[in-house]
């Protein structure tokens, strides 16, 4: 009979639970009853107790049942309800011992080996899963075993001794390692186990072998792309562009390689490697959806909202690419609407599905702005007042939606009198503090402004933003300009790659008189990022030197992006340029 111990949790810390989503899960149990012959009345009598006692909440009495008749019969069905019942009542050891019964009996059952190693996580024994692992792993089907091997890093990365958990997965991955089927994603585990151990070089190192064994496999670039970014290793990316140059490289590394050269800051570099790729690969619709959202990102709408139809005629409607096709729809009905084309962007809205979740959020604030810019104000507030809440976070995320459109749309005392009453009753609140100072601001109360966005900074001391924007608003009013370079160059430090903390750099050595200096930050900044509010800066400093055709078409170019941008408009008019006679001799 088996012994029904509860077991208890690992601590915190301590080595993996199996209850995690991030962990490979059992099949689902089977009710199936053993063949025929083997029924008799008395093993039907076992299954039939087993089965009814476990619905009616008797766990106990269910899972003996169960597992005596798998003992009688061998039968795989049962040895795997069995099991499964224990586990669903949180019996650790009682499923231990039905799961290393079924072994005895079915010695190479990758179904049985995959609940046991299951077991031992749930009962917080990952030291002893390297046999069943390293047993189960050759009896996999190739993308099954790819999708275990892949998902070990998340499963023992939790452990705190690191150096065991590689261990751990060495000796799993021993049995298949050198295996053609398995050697790419093995390796790449592999060397992100060594890399959680602290062993960068043993990480590319292993990066390197899977590269050579499975030249074709993109798990080893995808683990080179990873030591690229993070541990800045030259050798990797080359590694990464190796792979890429290969006829069978896969789609998606390529998205994946444009995605690290922008997190690296090499945003040109980026977009004009995904242009080149998704022409290279003009049936991958993940690559066309890609360059539309980065060609719609910086304002090169034609190209994007061609490259956004291709993607739109590639990708198979399914519920499993309705969240891509929710982004390209969403991105083609921005650009109509920086058209003024009102009708046509909510003719894009229309065709997006989704009914809850962030992207459906988005696309309630889509659908309230276009009111808004129509002139429907009270219309736009009241969809989104009106949308359902399922709970706190809900609430919070309409009343900073209502903030944001109250504020973008030139009414920044009403957003802040709203913000401000639901900071009251959440005062610590990241989000609600930044948006509730950017509504002070815009109302004119620096004070109160700059007392939100030090508290900002004192709960979130490793965040960008709040430093970013204290310091711009500083150097944006000329005052204690050394505090406002020392602010913003700590948010160059946490996000140094951020174009628009960028743009606050340059423009705070404008404030100091570096002329030369704004300039160089300004126009990589620009042309890496091209916004209306950076193009005012930048045509402001080239203003200054003496190079107004320059500066004009900065402008010209500024006002195309964003017409309604309020810091172009006032720097047209303090320096005095029509924006109409852009591209004329304006007088300053």
């Amino acid at each position: 009979m088996a012994c029904f111990a509860l077991c208890s949790a690992p601590a915190s810390g301590q080595e993996p639970n199996a209850s995690s989503a991030e962990e490979p899960p059992p099949a689902q149990a089977e009710k199936t009853a053993p063949p025929q012959s083997a029924l008799t009345a008395s093993l039907l009598y076992r299954l039939l107790v087993g089965e009814l006692s476990f619905q009616s909440g008797d766990a106990r009495t269910g899972v003996s049942f169960m597992f005596d008749a798998a003992r009688r019969t061998g039968d795989e069905a049962a040895y795997e309800r069995a099991t499964a019942m224990a586990l669903q009542a949180g019996a650790g050891t009682a499923a231990l011992e039905a799961v290393e019964a079924w072994l005895r009996a079915h010695p190479d059952s990758p179904v049985a080996l995959r609940y046991q190693l299951q077991t031992l996580l749930l009962m917080g024994r990952a030291s002893e899963t390297a046999e069943p692992l390293r047993a189960m792993l050759p009896l996999l089907e190739d993308e099954e075993r790819a999708s275990l091997i892949n998902a070990l890093p998340a499963i023992y990365g939790r452990m705190s001794d690191k150096q065991k958990a590689l261990e751990i997965i060495t000796k799993a991955l021993s049995s298949v390692i050198d295996e053609p089927g398995a050697a790419g994603p093995a390796w790449a585990t592999l060397g992100r186990m060594r890399l959680q151990a602290g062993d960068a070089a043993g990480a590319l190192q292993a990066a390197q072998e899977g590269a050579r064994q499975a030249p074709d496999s993109e798990w080893p670039a995808r683990l080179a792309l990873h030591l690229w970014v993070n541990a800045g290793m030259d050798e990797a990316q080359a590694l990464a562009r190796g792979y890429l140059e290969r006829e069978k490289a896969a789609p998606g590394m390529g998205v994946a390689y444009a995605a690290a050269l922008r997190e690296l800051g090499q945003d040109i570099a980026s977009r004009q490697f995904l242009a080149d790729w998704a022409q290279r690969h003009p049936q991958s619709e993940e690559s066309w959806l890609a360059l539309g959202l980065a060609q719609a990102g910086v304002h090169q709408d034609e190209a994007a909202r061609q490259s956004l139809r291709r993607y739109l005629e590639l990708a198979p409607e399914s519920e499993a690419t309705e969240p891509e096709r929710a982004s390209a729809c969403l991105a083609l009905s921005q650009l109509a609407e920086r058209q003024g084309d009102y009708a046509q962007a909510a003719r894009w809205l229309d065709k997006i599905e989704l009914d809850e979740g962030e992207a459906a959020a988005t696309v309630l604030i889509a659908r309230a702005r276009l009111l808004a810019r129509q002139g429907r104000m009270n219309e736009a507030i009241s969809l989104i007042r009106q949308a359902p809440e399922d709970g706190p976070l809900d609430a919070r995320a309409k009343v900073l939606a209502e903030g944001n459109l109250l504020h973008s749309e030139g009414l920044p005392r009403a957003a802040f009198a709203l913000l401000r009453s639901a900071l009251d009753q959440a005062p610590d609140d990241p989000d609600l503090l930044y948006e509730t100072a950017l509504a002070a601001e815009q109302s004119g109360d620096m004070a109160e402004t700059e007392r939100l966005l030090r508290r900002l900074i004192q709960l979130r001391p490793e965040s960008a933003p709040g430093y970013n924007t204290l310091g711009y608003l500083l150097a944006d009013r000329k005052q204690r300009l050394p505090e406002a370079r020392e602010l913003i160059e700590k948010a160059v430090s946490l996000a140094p790659h951020d174009p628009f903390i960028q743009d606050s750099l340059g423009w705070i050595a404008f404030r100091q008189g570096r002329l030369d200096e704004a300039r160089r930050i300004l126009e990589d900044a620009f042309e890496r990022q091209p916004e209306a509010e950076i193009g005012a800066h930048l045509g402001e400093t080239l203003w200054v030197q003496g190079e107004r055709e320059r500066a004009q078409a900065i402008w010209r170019e500024a006002l195309r992006i964003d017409p309604r941008n309020q810091t172009l408009a006032q720097t047209l008019k303090r320096l005095g340029v029509q924006p109409g006679a852009l591209g004329k001799a304006a007088a300053p």
